[in-house]
């Protein structure tokens, strides 16, 4: 018998993980270099991280988010963040600005490695640890249409439908993974003048943090400015930033 032992871990962070691969990274399709997930947020929250593997040494990766998938192309970008991995193995990349996420809204992770192909998941034959003469089990994984898709180099092709032989089909998807926090509410009362006001944002409203979610009653005819280098208007607002907001009646 055996035993392992961590010191300084970092306790689980996340309300919520998206993934596919019920059993990680069993396999690599080394001639795919891209591959995304279909997810569905299950609430309100904040998508804070991606986690995904790399099969090799010294892997640039890009991931990006989107809000659509239609007519076989990935369309609306809402995410898009580069790096590099030094190593092989499991790796969680936090994003530079979290992304807000609707309950029932779909999303797509997209990633892109420079090189050693895309690890998924699959039914696979498995050692079974303290069994003499290398005794081998199979494991059983469990895949559907829509949930994973790579590309073939012209086109997007679900994963579903790949056979790795000796394995058959209907049990493959990418090991990419979304991250994310539950959104906390709170009751906020801010005064608000006629005319124009200097305000902020406390932090994210459900919905979006559009101007009009925010403001309901602020001058329709009049944009939105931020200051930086000169002003400009914007149409979605960040927590702490300063705006100009002109305002419709005092309240």
């Amino acid at each position: 018998m055996g035993a392992v032992t961590f010191k300084d871990v970092e306790p689980q962070k996340y309300d919520h993980i998206y993934y596919h691969d019920y059993h990680g990274w069993r396999a690599t399709k080394q001639d795919c270099s891209e591959g995304f997930n279909a997810f569905t947020a299950g609430s309100d929250e904040s998508m804070m991280s991606v986690s995904f593997f790399t099969a090799a040494d010294s892997v640039e990766y890009t991931f990006k988010i989107y809000d659509t998938f239609q007519s076989g192309q990935l369309q609306n970008e809402l995410h898009s963040q580069t790096g590099y991995e030094q190593y092989t193995g499991f790796h969680t990349i936090d994003l530079t600005t979290p992304l807000l996420l609707e309950e029932g809204n779909d999303f797509y992770v997209y990633l892109n490695l420079s090189r050693g192909g895309q690890p998924f998941d699959r039914t696979s034959e498995v050692p079974v640890l303290l069994v003499e003469d290398s005794y081998l089990t199979i494991v059983n994984s469990i895949s559907h249409p829509n949930e994973s898709y790579y590309w073939d180099g012209s086109q997007w092709q679900d994963m579903y439908y790949y056979a790795d032989p000796p394995w058959p089909a209907n049990s493959a998807n990418l090991c990419i993974k979304a991250l994310t926090e539950a959104r906390t509410t709170f009751p906020l009362t801010v005064s608000i003048a006629d005319g124009w006001n200097m305000v902020s944002i406390p932090g994210d409203m459900p919905g979006g943090n559009t101007p009009n979610n925010w403001w309901a009653f602020r001058d329709p005819g009049a944009n939105i400015f931020k200051y930086s280098g000169g002003y400009q208007t914007v149409n979605t607002l960040q927590p702490t930033e300063g705006y100009w907001m002109k305002h419709m009646g005092n309240r």
